[in-house]
């Protein structure tokens, strides 16, 4: 058999042929790319960002809690725990007594003082008796006193009585003007006293922590004997009101919500709705700290818009609970 060999330039010519034409193949399939890219809309950024700037929902962090939101329990003064009248959990109407503290002294006050009531209020009827008395016989000696004066004109009197009737119809005038003045003492030291067991009443009062407006009891920190200091928060009180999720929707979509649009809510990290809502209301400003800061005076980086959403169904929604907000946007 006779084998032909082929020379070096002869292999090599395929190879270069290729490497002459790989730049203007490249040349024209990145053109085709941009002429694709071009003709089919904007960029993938571009894409993503009109996908960004206007979605169909925005989700943003928010806590179960009542619409009036929650108050602390306090008293006004120290005092040691007697009586608690409304258990945890437990519902009581505006005014109600929750927590009664010692009042042993304040009620003995108190007793002094609506006795005194009683005494000036005998005293105001005794000194009107004295004055009624000193009235009529006031008027028995004003009359006296006119026959006399007839009497004297006519010469039938001499003046030696008609001047023992003026004496006596003025002392009888100043006794009246005196009860009178008793009277109005006796009335004055009346209103006193009832001021005084007013007073007495209201310290009274101070001794039961009350309940503040219709609600619930969610948390007592005391038993009994404890003692208690005032300002001191001793519990937390829900006021009677409808559950809303409360959220904070970042300033980049704050824009998007508004009253009245549906959305969901969820626990975080989940996609299972627990309730559906209703945007009940928006807030006029970005606030500058996150309404979920249990810190009051920790401040954040972004601001946020405040949204109430009212739920569907709050069977089973912990109070507190820390769920995400999904509010329908898309026109």
């Amino acid at each position: 058999m006779k084998v032909t060999r082929t020379s070096r330039a002869h292999r090599t010519a395929p190879l270069d042929a290729l490497r002459r034409a790989a730049p203007a193949v490249l040349a024209a399939i990145l053109a085709a790319g941009l002429f694709a890219g071009c003709g089919g809309g904007g960029s993938p950024e571009e894409d993503a960002q009109v996908e960004i700037m206007n979605p169909d929902r925005v989700v943003g962090l928010g806590r179960i809690e009542p619409e009036l939101k929650f108050v602390d329990l306090t008293s006004e003064v120290w005092g040691k725990v007697k009586r608690i009248h409304v258990d945890v959990g437990g519902r009581a109407k505006a005014g109600a007594p929750i927590v009664e503290l010692e009042h042993e002294v304040e009620s003995a006050v108190l007793k002094q003082a609506v006795s005194a009531v009683h005494v000036q209020r005998a005293a105001i009827e005794a000194a009107r008796a004295a004055l009624a008395s000193a009235i009529a016989n006031a008027e028995n000696v004003r009359a006296d006193y006119e026959r006399v004066v007839s009497l004297y004109e006519t010469d039938a009197e001499p003046e030696a009585i008609l001047e023992d009737a003026a004496t006596e119809l003025e002392t009888r005038t100043q006794e009246v003007q005196r009860l009178e003045a008793s009277l109005r003492s006796a009335q004055a030291l009346h209103e006193q006293a009832k001021a005084d067991s007013m007073r007495a009443l209201a310290e009274l009062h101070r001794r039961f922590l009350k309940a503040p407006a219709d609600g619930r009891v969610l948390a007592l920190d005391v038993t009994l004997g404890s003692v208690v200091s005032p300002e001191a928060p001793i519990g937390a009180f829900e006021l009677e009101s409808p559950v809303i999720a409360r959220c904070e929707i970042d300033e980049l979509f704050a824009g998007h919500v508004e009253v009245g649009q549906t959305g969901h809510v969820r626990y975080q990290g989940s996609i299972e709705p627990l309730s559906g809502g209703r945007v009940a209301f928006v807030g006029p400003y970005l606030r500058k700290k996150s309404l979920l800061s249990d810190d009051v005076g920790a401040l954040e980086d972004r601001r946020v818009r405040e949204v109430h959403m009212f739920l569907d169904d709050v069977e089973g929604l912990l109070l507190g609970s820390r769920i995400e907000c999904v509010i329908d946007v898309g026109k």
